[in-house]
């Protein structure tokens, strides 16, 4: 999975998650340029000992962003949501990158919720990649598709 990404929809990131989650082979994730909000979240999901990050490149998390709008319960509701989906996902990645549960949502408070900006260095210290730069990549592809009904 390269990763170029100024982040996007945490329900997406989600179906991504799953993907890596249930694949049968080792899944590479790759930042080239940047990986922001759900794309810093998503190279931590990569196999352990398949996640690179490039040396140029950016990382950045925050808190999960809701765009929500409405009567008062929906707000409340939708708060719920996004309450849910933030300990859920960064505990996640607390587990991911080997550090206390807490570690990320811990930081992300301290800098005031704030976007953080993580350097590639910093991103492998903290385990959320394996190793700096782009790896050499030899690729054999066999597939054999058959549907039953």
């Amino acid at each position: 999975v390269v990763i170029d990404s100024y982040g996007g929809d945490v329900y997406a990131l989600s179906r991504m998650i799953d993907a890596i989650k249930n694949a049968t082979l080792p899944v590479a994730t790759i930042v080239e340029g940047k990986a922001m909000s759900c794309g810093a979240i998503l190279m931590t999901y990569g196999t352990k000992g398949y996640r690179y990050c490039n040396e140029d490149a950016t990382v950045m998390m925050h808190d999960i962003s809701s765009g929500q709008f409405g009567k008062i319960e929906e707000l409340r509701s939708s708060l719920q949501e996004t309450d849910r989906l933030q300990n859920k996902i960064l505990t996640e990645v607390d587990l991911n990158c080997n550090q206390e549960k807490g570690y990320f949502n811990n930081v992300i408070h301290s800098k005031g919720r704030a976007d953080w900006f993580i350097n590639p260095q910093d991103a492998l210290a903290i385990g959320m990649c394996d190793k700096l730069g782009n790896p050499n990549l030899k690729i054999d592809f066999r597939a054999d598709i058959s549907f039953k009904y």
